[in-house]
């Protein structure tokens, strides 16, 4: 996964691999459409339809999960930081995944909100 902050937008584009098993190419997001950024694993519930995507308990969660929350990415796999995107005016509400230097990634983008 390659995580890339430009002027306006934060990109998030996947590996072949985690294409097919997420069935999600890559990301645009305007910076101006991110509500919040944490590090914390969203409380888990069990109003949740997978579809479509990838779920093996315990190795990885990838795809696209409504609840009722709304509509959610999820690509987190054993071992990874948290990466929680809370998104507005966009079709996904959430964002979740699961990276290297997590908390470095969440300045990182804070402030790139901040700073325009």
């Amino acid at each position: 996964m390659k995580i890339t902050i430009t002027e306006d937008q934060l990109e998030i584009n996947f590996s072949t691999s985690k294409k097919i098993l997420s069935m999600k190419g890559s990301f645009k997001i305007p910076l101006k459409h991110i509500q919040s950024i944490t590090t914390q694993l969203p409380k888990p519930t069990w109003k949740e339809i997978k579809a479509p995507g990838t779920m093996i308990p315990g190795l990885i969660k990838a795809g696209t999960y409504y609840t009722d929350k709304g509509k959610q990415f999820w690509f987190v796999t054993k071992g990874k930081g948290i990466l929680n995107i809370e998104l507005k005016n966009e079709s996904y509400k959430r964002i979740i995944l699961g990276i290297d230097n997590n908390v470095k990634w969440a300045k990182k983008i804070s402030d790139a909100r901040f700073s325009k």
